[in-house]
């Protein structure tokens, strides 16, 4: 609770992404951004909290994620979840499993979808997304919960977290219902402590788009071909 009212007070912001993205080719790729601004860090630091221990145990009980830390140009530091699932129906299977284990006074992000890809790669995404606060201050005295009720927990979250969602389509997007997008990529604002349905569909992959794949494909083997070539006539040049 100490961690919540200082981080509320010193206007840190905390972002929480979850990802999904379909490929053309049939795959997927689960992710979960967890940033932190320098204005956090100092407060965590200040409290000597350590956020990437938990993350970094969480992460490592959750079969298929990996993890990756990075500090950007702004001294913020981003844990990246990375899974990589060969069916894109599989994506809400990686999401339930990080908050499987979460009891209903436990915080966390909960991303439930089901997502289809047809025969020719036309996509849809349904399901529900939402944030939920913690509902009790962690802290105990003589076996009772010490601290402020639940909604003061829920507006003190609020202001500190910022949850979404990113869906990133195979082709181009034809319908959705989220906050924003950009191409293929549908972004939804995540409420704290409320369920939002979320859907969006994309038709099948142009045939512009495949080609480019096999564009790149292409100058790739050329690359490797001419480069095995030099190197040839290079040997034949030294005996």
């Amino acid at each position: 609770m100490l961690a919540l009212v200082s981080m509320a007070a010193a206007g840190c912001r905390l972002d929480l992404t979850a990802g999904a993205e379909v490929n053309g080719n049939g795959t997927g790729t689960a992710t979960l951004t967890i940033r932190m601004d320098d204005a956090l860090l100092t407060e965590l630091d200040e409290l000597a909290i350590d956020p990437t221990i938990e993350i970094t145990a969480a992460a490592g009980e959750a079969d298929g994620w990996t993890i990756e830390r990075t500090v950007d140009d702004e001294d913020a530091i981003a844990i990246l979840l990375t899974a990589e699932v060969a069916d894109p129906a599989e994506l809400g299977e990686v999401f339930r499993d990080l908050t499987r284990g979460l009891s209903e006074e436990d915080p966390g992000l909960f991303v439930d979808i089901e997502v289809a890809m047809a025969a020719d790669g036309a996509t849809t995404m349904d399901g529900t997304v939402s944030f939920q606060a913690p509902r009790v201050a962690g802290v105990v005295v003589d076996d009772e919960p010490f601290g402020p009720d639940a909604d003061t927990l829920q507006a003190l979250t609020a202001e500190v977290l910022m949850p979404r969602l990113e869906l990133t389509l195979p082709g181009s997007v034809v319908a959705h219902d989220g906050d924003a997008r950009d191409g293929r990529t549908v972004v939804w604002d995540v409420p704290v402590d409320e369920v939002r349905e979320v859907s969006a569909a994309s038709e099948r992959p142009s045939i512009y788009q495949e080609a480019w794949v096999w564009i790149a494909v292409t100058v790739a083997l050329i690359a490797v071909g001419t480069l095995l070539l030099l190197l040839r006539r290079r040997w034949r040049s030294t005996r």
